[in-house]
């Protein structure tokens, strides 16, 4: 008999949980090159923290007690642990001997929230409520394509349809903040999809007005004033590859038409010929503009839109991404270069308005001038690193202080919640604490 097909066969990934508490091991600052991973504190009594002798991190679960051992020497054999408390979940120091830091304050004891970081030696860990992802534990990523690697579990299941789209002839659209990551992404598409001919990206936004249709299309020697030669054009040179059109939305309205065409009867027509080439690409888009919005006002057509639009991919910026920065730093820094613990919590504590593009210059920089040893404070912009404050106080210190106990009281101690407020650098506000004097536990 043939099998009658109901609807539960059509299933869907389950619903994440709304709240999971999570550890990442971020950053181990004497070998950022070793990436990040991710513990799941979903059924855990109790978690162990120390230095593992051996030269790599181990991670073992028995009886709801994790146990997450690091090859760090500045970190103590036991180093801290992590209990339920109140809902939460909260670090106690086990004796060691450099302490443990939470949100750059040395605690014995200190209730987590999410978004703490932890230093203990030389490693930084974070703290996180969030979405559960499929696997309790996961290590750094490091089989996963450059470009595709997140800890986000909303943003790798994109990542993840993304390795089947691209087996079909659909179009992918990027959308997200300047720096984010567009390009890398799009690369790492083509990639996915093995496509024997070239990557070919396009900035849009830079193509002269008067000449986008020969730039793009190609033409024929004698087309126009200046075409001494026959020219192949981008959309050909990326024949059986990828074109990387960035920056989309600043394509005049008038080539628009033109890319459509191209688009639905996948053949160009060089300036000056008189029949059209086929071409076989796959395209790839890319814009920081809304490109919805950009409809709504007359600035982008709808139908090249339903075109490109076929699978859309939002990446978020780099200030939404924090457990993902210890995976970006194993990418971007040079084998061997170190990180001291304040530059690393420099470097997580950070907004990164320009997004990875501004982590990878701070990083090229740092790398420079600490002549490809140890990263410290110092080599950091002052923006990121923050300047240091005078040992001195001025007259108008009692008027700051008092506004930072307001704040205090206001936010119950949350230094990042304070940090959002005042529209500065979490390490900014730890430094006012330590120059006034002031415990942000004691608000709490």
């Amino acid at each position: 008999m043939a099998k009658t097909v109901t609807r539960d066969d059509d299933r869907r990934r389950p619903a994440r949980d709304a709240s999971v508490p999570q550890l990442f091991v971020l950053i181990e600052c004497d070998r950022p090159s070793a990436g990040s991973a991710r513990h799941v504190l979903r059924g855990v009594t109790r978690v162990e923290i120390g230095r593992d002798q051996r030269s790599k991190r181990s991670v073992r679960r028995s009886d709801g007690v994790l146990e997450v051992g690091v090859p760090d020497m500045q970190m103590s054999q036991p180093h801290a642990r992590l209990v339920p408390r109140d809902g939460g979940w909260m670090l106690e120091d086990m004796g060691s001997k450099n302490g443990s830091f939470v949100d750059g304050e040395r605690r014995a004891s200190a209730p987590l929230v999410d978004g703490s970081v932890l230093e203990l030696g030389h490693t930084l860990m974070l703290y996180r409520e969030g979405p559960a992802p499929d696997d309790e534990d996961t290590e750094d990523l490091a089989d996963v394509p450059t470009g595709l690697r997140t800890f986000m579990p909303a943003l790798a299941d994109v990542f993840e349809n993304l390795g089947l789209v691209v087996q079909t002839d659909a179009a992918v659209l990027i959308q997200g903040e300047t720096g984010t990551g567009k390009e890398l992404l799009a690369r790492a598409v083509h990639a996915l999809a093995q496509r024997s001919g070239a990557f070919v990206p396009v900035n849009c936004g830079a193509l002269p007005e008067a000449l986008v249709e020969s730039e793009l299309y190609g033409h024929k020697k004698g087309a126009f004033s200046g075409a001494e030669r026959d020219h192949l054009g981008l959309v050909r040179t990326a024949h059986h590859g990828t074109l990387f059109l960035d920056e989309i939305a600043d394509l005049p309205t008038a080539s628009q038409v033109a890319l459509l065409r191209v688009l639905q009867e996948r053949e160009v027509t060089p300036v000056g010929a008189t029949q059209p080439v086929p071409v076989d690409i796959r395209v790839v888009a890319a814009s920081h503009h809304d490109l919805e919005h950009q409809m709504t006002i007359g600035k982008f057509r709808h139908d090249l839109y339903a075109r490109l639009a076929a699978y859309t991919v939002r990446l978020p910026p780099l200030r939404e991404r924090r457990e993902d920065i210890g995976l970006l730093l194993a990418e971007l820094l040079p084998p061997g270069v170190k990180l001291t613990p304040a530059a690393a919590y420099a470097l997580v504590d950070y907004d990164w308005p320009l997004n990875i593009r501004e982590l990878a210059s701070c990083l090229t920089v740092a790398t420079a001038l600490a002549r490809g040893g140890t990263i410290r404070l110092e080599h950091l912009p002052d923006a990121i690193g923050g300047e240091e404050e005078a040992p001195a106080l001025s007259d108008d210190d009692g008027r700051k202080r008092a506004e930072l106990v307001a704040l205090l009281q206001r936010h119950r101690g949350n230094v990042s919640a304070i940090a959002r407020s005042a529209g500065k650098a979490r390490a900014q506000i730890h430094r006012w604490l330590r120059r006034y004097d002031l415990d942000s536990a004691k608000f709490r």
